[in-house]
């Protein structure tokens, strides 16, 4: 089952059949885009506890999204 779980792993981030070059060109090079992603994530969720709307609106101060 581990076995199993790791080569796939292998075969998704492009590690296999043709060595690290699919690596750089295809999985890692999409890192950066993740970072990305959280941080505009990060910048535009709810700041409420327990909530994970996209919040649209700042508070009177500017501090906050809701």
């Amino acid at each position: 089952m581990l076995k199993n779980i790791w080569e796939w792993f292998l075969w998704f981030t492009g590690v296999t059949d043709v060595g690290w070059s699919a690596w750089w060109g295809g999985f890692f090079s999409c890192l950066p885009l993740f970072g990305v992603f959280a941080v505009v994530w990060r910048r535009l969720k709810c700041h409420a506890p327990g909530c994970h709307r996209i919040g649209l609106h700042r508070t009177a101060d500017g501090l906050y999204v809701l």
